[in-house]
Parts: structure tokens; sequence; C-alpha cells
């Protein structure tokens, strides 16, 4: 069943699609105007694979409209991008993300903020391949640019909290902390109490101090985080993974696997809104399931969570051309996983004898 929200898009589509159909074939502008409002629509109703033939549309119009606008080509670089991101296509999205940076360093002037958004826009897809040594190095040569104009603005403290995120996955855990506390007091100045851009620094900074064992600060900054989120977006919006999954893991260290595991079957249910196969979404199986089993509790569910997150990383890798060191990065992430899917049948199988 729709919601309101869903509901209003589905009609927001229907007049989309006649817009596109009735698009003077002699004007690029009609025809991009259409396709960027499809696309947009789509992206929305996470229907991604969908959305992404109007990007790469959108792309073509806006490389062959003349002259060309360089804010133009690298939005929509970028938007086709975070689209292939959401689908999961991680190469893809990498060699766009690449391609707005050479577009950037390009068409703007050095120093111009829209580097700096294209050096950051890589660096976040690098960190999520956990591949943090060549993010670090973008983080800083955007912070460099942003700081000679906007050392106290938002881009500035979105930055922080990247470079904190990197520190950490680096081992440089008390940096860490440090950085992301900076962009906290940016954050605070610049935002009212209850927006996400707040949630999001309380919460990773929640992250960073579950890692250094202070479980009780950590507590009630994700519970601030996920308290704010849950009031700004719509229930059924895929983010909420994150703040449920930080949360849960917070407790589950702590030592509250009821209220854990609560958590984490929202933080699956979150996830239900990416399309089958994305990391997400096989992330959130394998996290129930490995609670589920530490727990020694329903393991027949622990074991079909296993198995279904375990076909599609498989098919993930699969889907790889050649043994990249992307696809080597990414199988390495789910080493736990194929280790879960070992150790519940294990488990089960004890009960057999």
């Amino acid at each position: 069943m729709l919601n309101a929200r869903a509901r209003e898009l589905t009609v927001a589509e229907r007049y989309a699609r006649k817009l596109a159909e009735t698009a003077d074939p002699a004007s690029p502008a009609e025809q991009l105007r259409a396709v960027w409002l499809l696309g947009d629509i789509l992206r929305d109703l996470n229907r991604f694979d969908e959305a992404e033939t109007y990007y790469r549309a959108r792309l073509q119009l806006v490389l062959a409209t003349l002259p060309q606008d360089a804010e133009r080509v690298l939005n929509a670089h970028d938007a086709l991008a975070a689209n292939l991101q959401h689908q999961g296509k991680v190469e893809a999205a990498e060699a766009q993300f690449r391609a707005a940076v050479a577009w950037a360093e390009q068409g703007f002037p050095s120093g111009h903020l829209a580097i700096a958004r294209s050096y950051s826009n890589l660096a976040v897809h690098l960190l999520q391949l956990m591949r943090p040594i060549e993010a670090e190095t973008l983080f800083r040569q955007a912070f460099a640019v942003v700081t000679r104009t906007e050392p106290d603005g938002a881009i500035a403290a979105r930055l922080l909290s990247n470079l904190a995120a990197t520190a950490a996955m680096l081992g440089r855990a008390g940096e860490a902390e440090q950085l992301q506390r900076k962009s906290i007091a940016i954050i605070e100045k610049l935002y009212p109490a209850g927006h996400t851009a707040v949630a999001e620094g309380y919460r990773g900074l929640a992250a960073l101090l579950e890692s250094q064992a202070q479980f009780q600060e950590a507590e009630r900054l994700a519970r601030r985080a996920l308290a704010i989120y849950t009031a700004a977006l719509p229930p059924d919006a895929a983010f909420l993974q994150i703040p449920y999954e930080t949360l849960a893991q917070i407790l589950d260290r702590k030592g509250a696997p009821g209220e854990a595991e609560a958590l984490y079957r929202k933080a699956r249910a979150a996830a239900s809104a990416l399309p089958t196969g994305h990391r997400e979404r096989i992330k959130a199986d394998a996290q129930l399931a490995r609670h589920l089993t530490e727990r020694g509790a329903m393991l027949p569910e622990s074991r079909t969570l296993n198995r279904d997150a375990a076909v599609w990383a498989t098919a993930r890798l699969f889907s790889y051309v050649g043994f990249t060191e992307a696809a080597k990065v990414e199988m390495r992430t789910y080493r736990s996983l194929f280790q879960g899917v070992l150790k519940t049948n294990w488990l089960l199988s004890q009960r057999i004898r």
C-alpha cells in the first residue's frame, strides 16, 4: 500500500511522462527538463534502475548543449554517479565521480567550491569501498579549497566529519574524535537543533565513541540522532537503516541484546527500500543474522538471513569485470558473512545430533 508521499510521486510521474512524450524533439531544453524531472521522481520512488535511463539521457543532453554549462554538466555527472551508487554499481559510479572531478578541474577556476565538491563526492564513494588512504587525500584537497573561503561553513563541517571517519578507519581514533567534535561545533551554530545535519554529527561521534568503548555518551548521542532522523524523514526512508544500526551496535556491545535486536530489525526493514542485492541490504541481513547467532536465538532464521545475504554477495562479486582492486576490497567485507553461514549451519547440526 502506497503512503501519501508515494501516491503524490506516482501522480507526478504520470504527468512527467506526458511532459516527456510531448517534448519538442527540436528543443533540447524541453527534452532536458522532462528527463531531469522524470529521473528525480523515479529516484524518489526508489526505482533507481529505471531512473538510470533518464539520468544518462540528462548527461548526454547537457553535454550536447552548446555552449556547455559547467555547473549543469557537473551536476549531471554527480546525479548519474549517485544513481549508480544506489544500485550498488560501484565501479560504474566511481567512473562517473572521476569524470565529475575531471570536468570540475577543467571547467572551473582553481579554488572553486565545485572542485572541492567533486573531490569530496569521489572520496565519500572510495571511503564506502574501504579505500581510506585514497579518500583521505581527496578529503584534504577539498578541505584546503573550502577553508580559503568558508572555513566555518557547512561544507567545511561535512569535510571535517568525513576526515574523522577516514582517520577512524585508519586506526587514528583520538584524531577522529577531535575532528568530529570540531565538525559538530560548526554544525550546531549553523542549523537548528532538529536538523538532520545535527543528527548526522551526533551519529558520527556516537559511532566513534562506541569503537572506543565509551558507551554511555555514545548511546546518548545515538538516541538523539535517531530521534531527529525519525522526526524529519519519512518512515520508509532507506537512510534510517544507518542510525538504527548505529544505536543497535552500541546497545549490542553494552549488553542490551533485546533492544539491539529490535533496532537491527528496523534497520533491515529500512534497507528493504533499496534495490535487491544492494550492499546495504546485504549488510542489514548479515548484521541481524550475526546478532541472532551470537545470542544463540532463532538459528533457523539466522541461517536463512545469512544464506540470502551470501547469495547476493556472491552475485555482486561475479558482477565485477575481472578481479579488480574494488572487487578484492568488497570481497574482504563479506568475510564475516561467509563465516556466519558456516557458524549457523554448524550450530544447527549440533542440535540434530
